[in-house]
C-alpha cells in the first residue's frame, strides 16, 4: 500500500513525461504497482475482514435501547454490563456515534418568518447606566458589572 507522498510523486513523474519503468526504477516500485496507482484515486486502506469486536452481539439490544430514547452512554454502558458485557466505554461511544449523527440531521428543523414579523414575545430591558447587577444564587450573592 503506497502512501498519499508516493501516489503523487508518481502522478507528478508522469505529468512530466517519465515512462512507467522510469517512474519505477526511480521509486523503487514494480511497474505493474505504477500502472495501477496511474489508473485509479488513492484509496484508504480498509480492512475486508474486521475483527470482531466484544459489543457486536448487543448492538440489537443498543439499537432498541436508543431507539426507545435511551441516549446516555454510561447509562447504556451500565444496562450492558448486568448482561454481560465486559468491553469498555470507549466501545460502546464507538457503536452509538452513526446514531448520535442521525438524530442530529433528524432533529433540525427550521422555523422562517416574513420580514417584521416575530415568533412568541419578547421583553427587551435597555439599561443607560453603567451599574452591577445581582444575580441569588444558593451559594452567595454574585456582582457582576454590565455594560451596555
Amino acid at each position: 500500500m503506497l502512501n498519499l507522498e508516493d501516489f503523487m510523486n508518481i502522478r507528478d513523474l508522469k505529468q512530466r513525461g517519465w515512462s512507467v519503468s522510469a517512474i519505477a526504477s526511480e521509486l523503487h516500485l514494480d511497474r505493474k504497482t505504477v500502472r495501477k496507482h496511474l489508473l485509479e484515486a488513492p484509496q484508504a486502506y480498509k480492512r475486508e475482514n474486521p475483527a470482531p469486536c466484544k459489543i457486536d452481539p448487543y448492538r440489537p439490544f443498543l439499537r432498541e435501547r436508543w431507539e426507545k430514547g435511551v441516549h446516555n452512554a454510561r447509562k447504556l454502558l451500565d444496562e450492558l454490563r448486568v448482561r454481560g458485557y465486559d468491553g469498555g466505554y470507549s466501545q460502546l461511544k464507538l457503536a452509538v456515534l452513526p446514531w448520535r449523527e442521525e438524530g442530529r440531521e433528524r432533529a433540525f428543523v427550521r422555523f422562517e418568518t416574513g420580514p417584521g414579523e416575530h415568533y412568541g414575545k419578547f421583553r427587551v430591558m435597555v439599561r443607560r447606566k453603567r451599574h452591577p447587577v445581582r444575580f441569588r444564587t444558593n451559594r452567595r450573592d454574585l456582582s457582576v458589572p454590565h455594560f451596555p
